[in-house]
């Protein structure tokens, strides 16, 4: 019933230990350290009057340790004969501490397989009850620190800052059906309109003036701006003109929109180009926000966390709100071992979320890319909630403080963070939130949908001028 075997990680740990303290593992902490034997499971020490560096027990002592899986920070693993072994970083924090405090432990896990959360009557369950009952003194978590957590538990200095955050999967690649229209900013298409009437206004009026030299024009300005509009219509979509501007000012004019024509046309080909293929990817959920909105959604938390007890004294706002969504029945709540298989029946298959801590998901995806060779799954980019997550102690644990230095001086040098990096195998993988991929192949209808409902409403507008003018023609020929 111990923790796994030494790692070099460990190693360098307790290296750390001995450097900062090197007095502690040579001589006795102080000879006002009185050991008194108690029959309720731990020995006592009395350190009240010991420098916190110097606390240690220097008569064997074993303390009563609770533990259950949280990955990335522990894996526990238990045989037949109820023998349980620690991996992952809290197991390596566990062995400094014995080693620096000069402590053994005996292992056990929570029936419940809970952390903690109170009742009506402020009795708790999980591991926090089993300190509350006096059954362990210590109990490794980490835990997010509450003040109601604080009123059973001795918690530690802090391990580890983790915020919340929401996954889903990934959804499936869609086109966008007005990709046609996206090469260009709806300021750019209508400055482009705007030119074209401007052009065809403007070549218009010089042909119906006096002073132009076009002999073969005819009919009003209402006719020839028409027609000159056509014209700049056609050039914009590549063909020629038909109409060569006669005096110097008009062709002015011609020519600066044909030099905008040509960039905005070659512009827009090459944007279209790409964006034919590019696929979207939707994101549906990516803040609590949209979880309340998407009713068919669901979301798995674990159960008895910090969390969740604050989920339920909340009042107001939007964890009120989704509060009120569980209370509706969108909220489901498992223990910490069963996140990788809901992940993977739940979350990857059906409208489901899960709503854990920062390296709890990524460790949960870097487990499941390992296995599928896959991204399958976003992480939200909201960030809520950062849980001071510690280890808690039994308040009548009298090496609390020391317990306390030595992870503040661990976390100091950064050793429990380079161990969760170092065993998140794949930890990088598919944490950049992707929202297009490039595609390469034939375009197909679905490609170019926007261009066809295009289609059939200039179809359909034509279709209305054209009765309008038949209808007037036979009201003319009635006259």
């Amino acid at each position: 019933m111990t923790s796994g075997g030494q790692s070099v990680g460990l190693r360098h740990w307790r290296l750390v230990l001995s450097l900062m303290v090197p007095f502690v593992f040579l001589c006795d902490a102080r000879s006002d350290a009185v050991w008194r034997n108690t029959t309720k499971g731990s020995s006592k020490w009395n350190f009240d009057n010991v420098q916190p560096k110097f606390i240690r027990y220097t008569e064997p002592v074993t303390l009563r340790v609770a533990a259950d899986e949280w990955q990335p920070h522990i894996k526990v693993t238990e045989d037949k004969n109820g023998n349980i072994q620690l991996f992952g970083p809290m197991a390596e924090l566990l062995e400094s501490l014995s080693y620096a405090l000069n402590f053994s432990y005996t292992l056990t896990r929570p029936p419940d397989g809970a952390w903690g959360a109170p009742d009506e009557n402020g009795n708790f369950n999980g591991m926090l009850g089993m300190i509350q009952r006096n059954e362990i003194d210590l109990a490794l978590g980490p835990f997010g620190m509450t003040e109601g957590r604080a009123r059973v538990a001795a918690f530690s200095r802090p391990v580890v800052i983790d915020p919340l955050r929401i996954t889903v999967r990934r959804g499936k690649p869609k086109i966008g059906i007005w990709n046609i229209l996206k090469p260009l900013d709806w300021q750019v298409w209508v400055g482009t309109v705007l030119a074209v009437l401007f052009v065809g206004a403007a070549l218009g009026l010089f042909i119906t003036t006096p002073w132009t030299r076009n002999t073969g024009s005819s009919g009003s300005l209402l006719r020839q701006a028409l027609y000159q509009l056509w014209d700049q219509i056609a050039t914009f979509l590549g063909q020629g003109m038909s109409y060569i501007p006669p005096i110097d000012s008009s062709r002015v004019v011609v020519l600066m929109w044909l030099l905008a024509a040509f960039v905005i046309t070659r512009s827009y080909q090459g944007a279209l180009t790409s964006l034919l293929a590019v696929r979207e990817i939707p994101i549906k959920i990516d803040s609590i926000e949209d979880f309340l909105k998407a009713k068919e959604y669901r979301m798995i938390y674990e159960t008895s966390t910090a969390f969740t007890a604050y989920l339920k004294k909340s009042q107001t706002g939007i964890f009120r709100k989704l509060h009120e969504a569980n209370l509706a029945g969108r909220g489901e709540f498992i223990n910490m071992n069963k996140m990788p298989e809901a992940l993977d029946k739940q979350v990857r298959t059906r409208d489901f979320a899960i709503l854990a801590e920062d390296l709890t998901i990524k460790m949960l995806l870097s487990e499941d890319f390992s296995r599928t060779g896959e991204c399958g799954f976003h992480i939200s980019r909201e960030r809520f909630f950062p849980l001071i997550l510690c280890v808690a102690g039994n308040p009548r644990l009298p090496i609390m403080r020391g317990i306390n230095y030595r992870i503040q001086k661990i976390v100091e040098h950064d050793l429990y963070g380079q161990t969760l990096r170092r065993n998140a195998n794949n930890g990088t993988s598919c944490l950049q939130p992707i929202s297009t991929i490039t595609v390469n192949e034939a375009y197909d209808m679905a490609s170019l949908k926007g261009l066809f409902y295009l289609l059939c409403a200039g179809f359909g507008v034509s279709l209305a001028a054209f009765v309008v003018e038949v209808i007037l023609a036979c009201g003319v020929k009635a006259v």
